[in-house]
């Protein structure tokens, strides 16, 4: 009966180890896992995607080694601190880090970090995306908005955004404190104190052309008195 027990037992574990190694090894971010002294034990196929070196070229070297020379000693020193409190303070939430390829090139990752304790031993495993065009889509939009904001603050024309209600001023142009002859913080406090400025005898039909559907337009001409 024991020794039914005991295959038993060894079957479960070999299947639950089996599904473990599937499903780290089908996943698209890099699964690394390291000991306590930083030393890599295991390394996915993607990891090997992701940094270019083959599983037998890492395990047992150093976590250091897939990291650019200016994260290392802050490595170290954490491992150490970890290793003396129990406590690493990295868990819990993503990071954004460079990682170092074998080919001597740098690329951006997020990497979140799970550690866990076994009998005279830490583990520490990390899964790791490459964010590479993420960056690189953050870099465009920020250019955008750079080229958006010398476009809209340099026109001598009001340029302005707002919610589809009119009732949030999402941005609105300097050249409006000069042509309203009011202050842009004013008017982001009170989106629609643009209005008050406007000619009495104007008013009636401004109003109406603002009442249009979101997605509508119109094009109006008005005057107003600063």
């Amino acid at each position: 009966t024991l020794s039914i027990k005991a295959e038993s037992a060894e079957h479960a574990l070999s299947a639950s180890e089996e599904r473990f190694r599937s499903i780290v090894q089908s996943t698209s971010d890099a699964i690394v896992i390291a000991e306590g002294d930083g030393h890599i034990v295991f390394w996915n196929e993607s990891a090997r995607r992701m940094f270019l070196y083959e599983e037998h070229e890492v395990l047992g070297r150093a976590l250091t080694m897939i990291m650019p020379e200016r994260y290392r000693e802050a490595h170290q020193r954490g491992m150490a601190r970890v290793i003396s409190t129990g406590k690493a303070s990295m868990l819990g939430r993503p990071i954004e880090l460079c990682g170092l390829r074998k080919d001597g090139t740098e690329f951006p990752l997020e990497l979140s970090l799970a550690m866990w304790h076994a009998p005279a031993h830490i583990f520490f495993g990390g899964i790791i995306r490459d964010i590479t065009e993420r960056k690189r889509a953050e870099a465009a939009l920020h250019r955008s908005e750079e080229q958006f904001r010398q476009l809209a603050e340099n026109i001598k024309e009001v340029f302005w955004l707002t919610d589809v209600e009119h009732k949030e001023m999402m941005y609105i142009s300097p050249a409006y404190e000069e042509l309203w002859g009011r202050s842009c913080d004013s008017l982001y406090r009170h989106p629609e104190s643009w209005k008050d400025a406007i000619h009495p005898d104007d008013r009636e039909s401004v109003e109406a052309a603002t009442q249009l559907e979101a997605g509508g337009k119109y094009d109006e001409e008005y005057r107003i008195v600063r």
